[in-house]
């Protein structure tokens, strides 16, 4: 009795879940992004790189950020034969000093849920995707606590980017 309730509890959910994960390739077709200028030129995704006006750029008051680099790159993944291919849009990345993003999402987020609006991508990184080529100056608006928590959006600065 408690052999076969075991079974159906654990062996049974367990075994679907094994042959369900070995079917899939968890290496392919996921969106993919580049960690710097470099591994994106290799990669030959690269388009273009940017700079703010000033380094470290200020928002407002409490808000710096010390951009260490920042370029917009094609989407791509990986193929089933491990090729980079690319797929409709394009995606900024923007790598910053760790500490200055620390809050991003929670106390601030650059963007608006109605238009384009950025995300963490890594400790240091945040990242934004667009349908069309960035124009060669681009800017949007800064707005206080996360995105979803807003629907009259507390607009406290805006963030620009220059093409180099």
């Amino acid at each position: 009795m408690i052999h076969n309730i075991l079974r159906k509890v654990f062996f049974l959910p367990t075994l679907s879940l094994t042959v369900l994960l070995t079917g899939c390739d968890f290496y392919t077709g996921f969106p993919q992004m580049s960690g710097s200028i470099e591994e994106s030129v290799k990669k030959k995704v690269f388009i273009r790189e940017f700079i703010v006006p000033k380094n470290p750029y200020k928002i407002n008051d409490t808000i710096l950020i010390d951009i260490k680099e920042a370029w917009v790159e094609n989407h791509w993944k990986y193929n089933k034969s491990g090729k980079i291919i690319f797929y409709p849009g394009y995606q900024l990345i923007i790598i910053c000093n760790p500490k200055d993003i620390k809050q991003y999402s929670y106390s601030w987020t650059i963007g608006t849920v109605d238009g384009p609006n950025f995300r963490s991508c890594a400790k240091d990184c945040i990242m934004a995707d667009f349908k069309e080529l960035l124009k060669n100056k681009e800017a949007w608006v800064v707005q206080e606590g996360r995105l979803a928590n807003n629907t009259k959006p507390k607009i406290i600065g805006k963030f620009e980017l220059i093409k180099k």
